[in-house]
């Protein structure tokens, strides 16, 4: 029996106008109920079960009869993508003494799920080489660690935000510094901070 684990799973709901779903060969209707995103991927039902992964996978709402879904055009990127998977940054001996490290993260664009992920799994998001690849959008984050490049952190972190726009939820640009708990790096009045750009209040 197949477990499928609570960390990879988000709940939803649709009141219509967002999502279709496979009823025969070619042949969709729209979704309206309860929504399990598993590992990132939307399924119709409350529960998820090996039933509702096999039969009730939701496809964004196509009013056009000239759209198709991926699945129905190229089934065999549908076999050979692979789904984001969670990661969490653990700063290495190397990145120390560099005195800098990167993070790396995913959103699955149709619904909004934004997750970090490992180095590698940036080189093949990055290659945009199947029509699923379009779906997710890929940054890396160059980050120091000294506290006199706390601004040029605020700028990468802002520069990352224009293609994941809450990006600013997931990484803090004075990770891994030992600085007062109210600290706020975004303010202009703060000793440490040497803005290059206009950062948001």
């Amino acid at each position: 029996m197949r477990v499928y684990k609570k960390k990879y799973i988000k709940k939803g709901f649709t009141t219509g106008g967002e999502w279709m779903t496979k009823v025969d060969e070619g042949m969709f209707e729209e979704y309206i109920g309860p929504i399990i995103y598993y590992a990132s991927t939307p399924f119709g039902g409350q529960k998820m079960t090996k039933e509702i992964q096999k039969t009730m996978q939701l496809y964004p709402l196509q009013k056009s009869k000239d759209k198709f879904i991926y699945d129905e055009i190229k089934p065999e990127y549908n076999r050979n993508f692979i789904e984001p998977v969670p990661y969490k940054h653990k700063l290495t001996e190397k990145e120390i003494e560099k005195g800098e490290y990167s993070r790396y993260f995913v959103e699955t664009l149709n619904i909004g799920v934004v997750c970090e992920i490992d180095k590698e799994q940036h080189k093949y998001f990055k290659k945009n080489n199947t029509p699923y690849h379009k779906n997710i959008a890929a940054v890396e984050i160059k980050l120091k660690l000294s506290k006199k490049a706390i601004g040029l952190n605020c700028n990468s972190i802002l520069e990352a935000k224009q293609k994941i726009e809450k990006i600013q939820d997931f990484v803090s640009p004075i990770k891994y510094m030992s600085l007062p708990d109210n600290y706020n790096p975004y303010k202009s009045n703060d000793p440490y901070y040497r803005p290059k750009i206009n950062l948001p209040k």
